[in-house]
């Protein structure tokens, strides 16, 4: 063995003894000197769990079908550096997604390390793009909402958004439709196991609304705010027995599964008439200070009054809507000739303290407490608020000088139909809860009046509709209701044109099920409210009675044929 041989072997002996003692003094440090450090960062790895996102709940309708669920998209991104031909993969990518090929083009020449070229593809778009199999271009699937009907029942379902900011019931229950996450750990237990905590998927609910009614009524409604020229409108029906919400649409309505896009635009289109705008609802306030005045004992349907034409409270001359007196009147005159000299009368003998309280019993100036999210107060002026005088206690029992949002207005005169009683409006019948269904339990109010005082209403009103507003009738059933042809406030007074024509009333008049109210704004046919809200009415109801199964009163239907 030469010197030199002998001096590399000792050399590379050198080296790995040298390699061996690192290798040990490494294991040393962490066994011995770093050993609770190290624990600690394996306990902290083990103890940060993987958040496992549960299913959002399905809505539906009282029968079972699903209006909202969720459902898998698709969004298209891009790496615009690694796109070799920016013109052709454009171009294919054009026949699937809704972008431009031009402005595809521009993003795909781009040397931006990443762009969302679109979202929300449905699967076949996805799988069309995926064969394609075009370099820089990813497919990712994500969790959307879907709404199986589009626009249907668009304000009354809603939506809301990944920062949990929306409308209507998936924004009032998002905390019970989205569930609770679960967790999963990286680590396994001593049995080998994976310690995961399962995600509680989010409630289902159940809408008191059938589809197929919901359907109707918003047909209706478009159609007579089409033959009217009208700007838009609401019309709601509800039990009067419980409160249950059984349709609900308003006009311009909107796709929930197209919020996105519209939030860019309009988002005006997201508030819900219904609940969040209010408006002077005219004549047929009527009722409800009929309602006070008979159960305060200050009339009765046999009751004669002058009519004189004109009025003076607080300064202000009141005067009928035709400009006219009609002499000695019944009651029954007073809501069929929908007379505004003889209401202000009524709340001026009653006084604001009476008049007042029953306005606040029926719910005016007042949020219903309606699952629904967005529900706004309204607004009614009493004495002692800085803005009220004394003429308002006269033109507040025709329906001026106060607000309503729709939803209160039909709550109210709901609890003339129930005998009185004022029930709270929901939208949700059941839910499901841990694998059981839950009910929702009518909830009453309030007495307003008496059930005597209610019936004897009920018993002026189906005159009053047969008298006044005969569009409003539906063929064998009698129908308890009041029109309304509200002025539009504007600076220094109200439109010398524009009106909110509407109609509420409820059937059958001997045990009522359901009250309607239809509201059009700005119609431009006719500003009357028997003219242009009566029919469409008329036409909801029948729809209603049909679907729900209510049967109309044999006399009255032989009577009509």
């Amino acid at each position: 063995m030469t010197e030199t041989f002998r001096y590399r072997l000792l050399i590379l002996g050198a080296i790995l003894i040298a390699q061996g003692l690192l290798v040990v003094g490494q294991l040393a440090r962490w066994q011995i000197l770093s050993h609770a450090l190290l624990a600690q960062k394996v306990h902290s790895i083990q103890s940060q769990p993987r958040e496992i996102e549960p299913h959002r709940g399905m809505i539906l309708d009282c029968n079972g079908h699903i209006l909202a669920i969720e459902d898998f998209t698709y969004r298209v991104t891009a790496s615009p550096k690694w796109v070799q031909d920016p013109e052709g993969v454009a171009e294919e990518l054009a026949l699937w997604v809704p972008e431009p090929k031009m402005k595809l083009r521009e993003t795909l020449s781009g040397d931006a390390p990443y762009a969302l070229l679109a979202k929300g593809l449905s699967p076949r778009a996805a799988q069309a793009i995926e064969d394609l199999d075009l370099g820089g271009i990813q497919i990712s699937a994500e969790v959307s909402r879907f709404y199986p009907e589009d626009s249907l029942a668009g304000h009354l379902l809603g939506f809301v958004n990944a920062d949990g900011q929306g409308f209507g019931l998936e924004k009032h229950y998002c905390e019970l439709l989205k569930g609770q996450p679960g967790q999963r750990w990286a680590a396994w237990d001593p049995l080998g196991l994976v310690r995961d905590l399962p995600p509680r998927d989010g409630a289902d609910l159940y809408l008191a609304m059938d589809y197929l009614l919901q359907y109707q009524v918003e047909q209706e409604l478009a159609r007579g705010i089409s033959e009217s020229g009208a700007t838009g409108g609401t019309a709601i029906v509800m039990d009067p027995r419980t409160g249950a919400v059984l349709a609900w649409a308003s006009y311009p309505a909107y796709d929930p599964n197209l919020f996105p896009e519209l939030a860019s635009t309009d988002p005006r289109l997201f508030v819900d008439p219904a609940i969040s705008k209010q408006y002077e609802p005219g004549s047929v306030v009527k009722i409800l200070t009929m309602a006070a005045a008979l159960d305060s004992g200050l009339v009765s349907s046999m009751t004669a009054m002058q009519d004189s034409g004109a009025i003076e409270i607080g300064g202000q001359i009141i005067r009928n809507w035709d400009g006219k007196g009609h002499g000695v009147v019944s009651m029954v005159d007073v809501l069929a000739l929908s007379l505004n000299v003889c209401a202000a009368q009524l709340s001026t003998k009653m006084g604001s303290q009476a008049f007042y309280e029953y306005l606040r019993a029926f719910g005016l100036g007042e949020k219903t407490g309606i699952d629904l999210s967005g529900e706004i107060e309204g607004r009614l002026k009493q004495p002692g608020d800085a803005d009220w005088t004394e003429a308002e206690l006269g033109v507040n029992s025709f329906g001026q000088g106060m607000a309503v949002t729709p939803l209160q207005l039909i709550s109210a005169v709901a609890a003339v139909a129930n005998q009185g009683r004022l029930m709270r409006p929901y939208v949700v019948a059941a839910w499901t809860q841990d694998g059981r269904l839950q009910f929702t339990k009518p909830t009453l109010v309030r007495q307003v009046v008496s059930p005597a005082s209610a019936g004897q209403l009920t018993e002026m009103l189906v005159q009053a509709v047969q008298r006044q507003a005969p569009k409003a009738l539906v063929r064998g059933y009698r129908v308890a209701g009041k029109t309304g042809t509200a002025q539009i406030p504007i600076p220094g007074g109200y439109h010398p044109e524009q009106t909110i024509a509407s109609f509420v009333g409820y059937l059958p008049a001997e045990s009522p099920r359901i009250v309607v109210l239809v509201k059009i704004d700005k119609p431009k046919s006719s500003v009357w409210g028997g003219d242009v809200a009566a029919p469409v009415f008329s036409r909801i109801a029948e729809r209603t009675c049909y679907l729900l199964d209510i049967p109309p009163q044999a006399a009255l239907l032989a009577r009509s044929r």
